[in-house]
Order: C-alpha cells, then structure tokens, then sequence
C-alpha cells in the first residue's frame, strides 16, 4: 500500500475489493480502531458514499 501511495501521490486511487479488504483499509487508512471498523460498516449502517 505505500508503494501505490507512493508512485500515485496526489491522485484518485480506486480499490475494488469484498468486505474484509475494504476493513482492512478502513483500519489502515482512517485509523480506526477494529470495534470502529465493524460498527461503522457500511454494509451494517446502510450510509454508502462515494
């Protein structure tokens, strides 16, 4: 993952992935804690966003 931030610094990256590496990078990214993660899945809370 920080070779992909990396070489495209400063650009839109997407990532098409299933549930657990979608958490992972929540976890990774945001800094949220696990219990953060799975409280906030958007497939739980039904709040989608782009």
């Amino acid at each position: 993952m920080q070779e992909v931030c990396k070489e495209y610094d400063g650009k839109h990256i997407a990532i098409i992935a299933h549930k657990a590496p979608q958490l992972v990078l929540e976890h990774i990214t945001k800094g949220k804690t696990w219990e953060e993660v799975f409280d906030e899945d958007r497939r739980k809370t039904k709040d989608w966003k782009p």
